[in-house]
């Protein structure tokens, strides 16, 4: 049986969790659908480190441009997720940055 090849639109809306941990579990995702999977899981954790406090939304924190740089800076298997600066809302985004750091080893999601 073929291994599936989900896209990004796929994993973030049009996959329950219940299927993709099952096709993880079966050995039946395709690399390049475990590369998606470690980006949005590295993006995620950014995200979650700039905006610690779960009473503000990601937007009253940071700016779309921010959030547009984690995402290309997680694209990388190598980008430390914990590089991010945690930031207040109605601080200034221009002292805002993220820095980069490159990991020792890469991040792969895989079942089992």
């Amino acid at each position: 049986m073929d291994k599936r090849d989900l896209s990004y639109d796929d994993l973030m809306g049009n996959i329950s969790q219940a299927e993709l941990s099952q096709l993880a579990t079966d050995g039946m995702l395709s690399d390049a659908t475990l590369e998606r999977c470690a980006h949005i899981g590295r993006f995620m954790q950014r995200v979650s480190s700039a905006c610690p406090n779960p009473n503000l939304k990601v937007r009253d924190v940071l700016t779309e441009a921010q959030v547009q740089a984690m995402w290309q800076e997680t694209a990388l298997s190598s980008a430390d997720v914990s590089a991010a600066r945690c930031c207040t809302p109605g601080a200034n985004s221009k002292t805002f940055s993220l820095e980069r750091a490159i990991a020792p080893a890469t991040t792969r999601w895989r079942a089992g």
